[in-house]
């Protein structure tokens, strides 16, 4: 017998359909607190002419390998920056890593708290309020493909940077679309602690792994555990090769198991006055203004809008143009690694049971490289990062590198910082 629905029917089912959904829509929230710590751990691999860099000095074996054949992959690096952040103050903070055995560090890692905490960088150009008068011009190129594109190169007169605004000048410099990353730091947390320091500057052994169990301890932090498999242990490193063609040059490298992106830039010039830039992202990009991490959400988006070269790349030419005003660039290539996240305890399924976060950790993983235009497996020798007798003192160490660490030849983009310093009377910052 088929029922008939009356209106005061209808009424009555539409408020308990209404009061249905209203008790969904107000289902309790999960209270979440913490956590209590955080740490990162910043793990870098660096090859070529950084890589046959042993305890800050040059190795023989490494500099022989290579020029008999042996190639950048014989001879690679690891670095590490640990990062620790609490909310808990204590009078005398003190913390350490104890790292898996196949690290080969010899012991636990002291994390030391900084007597003198410096203000945090931050990202992107700094325009000052006074600066001397530029000279020079910088040529900027983008885009892997040997064909010189419409519209390249962007010529930028610094003479002329008097007659335009100073922002709109370093407006020009645009980075990478990109939300900086924000590690542990002195600024955010109550207490904080570091590795390497000066207590500790020791170097990761070349051959050290990640793979096994890390223990965090101290007073200022519960105790933190986590275990990296094979998957999570250092990215390999990158062999890179530049080649001069008839049409320009080109880039060969390796895959990178792990990698979720590359990004290559350039720097060089063919006098005192003039600066090339390139950098293989298809937008127009400063070459010089870019992180050494990004943040998984970024590695995505900035591949699919062409910024970053996608992880399967192991190619990329360079623009005649740029070859022609730069045969003897620096050229830097950066593979952008995953992640590896742990959190304790684990988050209680039932949403009315609150999660109060102890700890959470995060690994992120890059390997980098640099090699010299025209110098082929033996590049990198021109970029040590030696100021010229005219020019000014090479660059001070970054603040993660520490004496007995791997020193790493100038980069492209610290290069154009020092190139250009004079000519923009440092509009582009230090």
């Amino acid at each position: 017998m088929k029922l008939k629905t009356t209106g005061v029917a209808r009424i009555a089912l539409a408020a308990t359909a209404a009061a249905a959904g209203g008790a969904v829509a107000q289902a309790p929230k999960q209270v979440v607190t913490g956590p209590v710590a955080e740490y990162w751990v910043s793990a870098e691999t660096i090859s070529g002419m950084a890589g046959m860099m042993s305890g800050g000095q040059p190795s023989p074996q490494a500099m022989i390998s290579m020029m008999m054949g042996g190639g950048p992959k014989a001879s690679a690096n690891h670095n590490l920056t640990l990062q620790l952040g609490s909310s808990r103050k204590t009078a005398g903070p003190s913390a350490q890593h104890t790292p898996t055995a196949a690290l080969g560090t010899r012991g636990a890692l002291p994390l030391v708290t900084p007597t003198v905490v410096r203000p945090e960088r931050e990202d992107g150009p700094h325009v000052p309020q006074q600066f001397e008068k530029p000279r020079g011009k910088i040529l900027l190129f983008w885009g892997c493909g040997a064909q010189t594109r419409q519209g390249q190169p962007a010529v930028l007169d610094m003479s002329k940077l008097g007659t335009t605004s100073a922002p709109a000048f370093a407006a020009a410099f645009k980075p990478l679309n990109y939300t900086a990353m924000k590690p542990p730091s002195p600024q955010r947390h109550a207490t904080y602690g570091v590795w390497p320091n000066d207590r500790s500057p020791m170097s990761v052994p070349p051959r050290g792994s990640l793979a096994g169990e890390h223990v965090v301890s101290g007073n200022y932090t519960p105790d933190i555990r986590f275990n990296l498999t094979a998957a999570q242990d250092f990215l390999a490193p990158i062999a890179l090769q530049a080649r001069e063609t008839p049409a320009g040059a080109s880039l060969n490298w390796n895959a990178v198991a792990g990698a979720r992106a590359f990004l290559a830039s350039a720097v060089g010039g063919g006098d005192r006055d003039t600066v090339a830039l390139w950098i293989s992202s298809e937008a127009q990009a400063a070459a010089f203004i870019a992180p050494d991490y990004l943040s998984q959400g970024d590695i995505a988006r900035l591949v699919e809008q062409k910024q970053l070269m996608a992880p399967q790349t192991t190619t990329c030419a360079l623009p005649k143009g740029f070859v022609d005003a730069a045969p003897s660039a620096m050229i830097s290539l950066v593979a952008y690694g995953g992640e590896a996240n742990f959190s304790h305890p684990p988050r209680p399924t039932d949403p009315k049971v609150p999660w109060n976060i102890e700890w959470t950790t995060k690994v992120r993983y890059r390997s980098a490289t640099g090699t010299v235009l025209g110098m082929g497996d033996m590049g990198g020798m021109g970029g040590m990062g030696m100021p010229d007798d005219e020019d000014e003192e090479a660059p001070a160490a970054r603040p993660t590198q520490q004496r007995g660490r791997p020193q790493q030849p100038m980069s492209p983009q610290e290069a154009a910082r020092q190139a250009m310093k004079k000519g923009l009377g440092g509009l582009l910052g230090n």
